[in-house]
């Protein structure tokens, strides 16, 4: 899974906190700074908003790749994962026959690459595929290695892993306190994440453990279960500060591999289980026009007090969400 390249700028949050009454007058620069690291105690996370925003799937899918019988090719089973390369082309893990498979941007079968066995290039239970960047591919199987290969499926190489902690599941998901996370491979970017679950509000209901697909935006879209009759799942998404933005609902067939700006990639099985690749519209309400409450702006806000600061902090926070959409929305339309 690829994630934006993005660089976080962050600053002694913790001083800050101490300082906050004092440095009122100023706070506006250090409000801005720990915002911008995401900053706040979990135990503080807000909880879900009840007036969320819808964000939209299509019913019928952008893009629809298999069959239920012919070419091989495009037969999938035991898809584990998938994502789209910067050109467009999709990157199927299908681990039933231990391969990746390399479909264009109009889902024409273009190559596969791997198969079962210990050599290099191949698998030995392929669970995972991740973009490093532009063009480094990189994948998971459970034998604990990790295979390396640009965007055209050519190996560059492979290590093995150990990972203490995680040798339940090691590849597929993570386990990290009471979230099965998918999305995130294993090493440093796990620590990262790791902080962004913590600032989770507590969640409602009592299941034994919450599923997380994190995007590439960084969201966390949190499952939220089955419609009563089973036809769709809905999620509600979380941004890496723990704050909800959004509700969304899939169809219940439908599981999600990769989420990014207007559209989500995922495997679908029909009736009779048998899988197909797809991408779905997602569509996302615009948040410029949408309505704020207001700011004050009078010459009081130079001294101001915990109450009113925690309300212009409010304000900020949503700005800042807004602009980071706005952002993803601009990148995900012009490639």
């Amino acid at each position: 899974m690829a994630f934006s390249n993005r660089v976080y700028y962050c600053y002694d949050t913790v001083n800050l906190k101490r300082e906050f009454d004092r440095l009122a007058a100023a706070a506006a620069v250090p409000l801005v700074l720990l915002l911008a690291c995401g900053g706040g105690d979990p135990q503080n996370a807000s909880p879900p908003a009840p007036d969320l925003p819808e964000w939209e799937v299509s019913s019928e899918p952008l893009l629809t790749i298999g069959i239920a019988d012919g070419d091989s090719s495009y037969q999938f089973f035991q898809v584990s994962a998938g994502l789209r390369l910067e050109d467009g082309t999709i990157v199927v893990a299908n681990t039933g026959t231990n391969e990746l498979r390399f479909y264009d941007a109009d889902g024409r079968f273009l190559r596969t690459v791997g198969r079962l066995g210990g050599g290099p290039g191949e698998f030995q239970g392929l669970t995972s595929v991740y973009s490093l960047n532009r063009d480094t591919l990189t994948t998971l199987d459970r034998a604990m290695r990790r295979s390396y290969f640009d965007s055209e499926g050519r190996l560059l190489g492979s290590i093995n892993l150990e990972i203490p902690g995680e040798t339940d599941y090691p590849a597929l998901v993570w386990l990290y306190r009471s979230y099965w996370v998918d999305g995130v491979a294993p090493g440093e970017e796990r620590i990262r994440f790791a902080r962004y679950l913590d600032r989770l509000p507590p969640l409602l209901g009592d299941p034994a453990y919450w599923y997380v697909r994190v995007d590439l935006a960084e969201n966390l879209w949190v499952s939220d279960g089955m419609e009563p009759d089973g036809t769709r799942r809905h999620w509600t998404v979380y941004d890496s500060t723990g704050i909800a933005v959004a509700r969304a609902s899939l169809p219940a067939r439908f599981e999600m591999l990769e989420t990014a700006g207007s559209s989500v990639l995922g495997r679908w099985r029909d009736e009779l289980d048998i899988e197909f690749v797809q991408i779905l519209g997602l569509e996302k309400p615009s948040v410029m026009g949408q309505a704020r409450p207001p700011v004050r702006r009078d010459a009081d806000t130079l001294a101001l007090g915990p109450e009113a600061m925690a309300e212009i902090v409010a304000e900020m926070r949503s700005v800042l969400r807004n602009t980071v959409m706005v952002q993803e929305l601009h990148w995900s339309d012009h490639q």
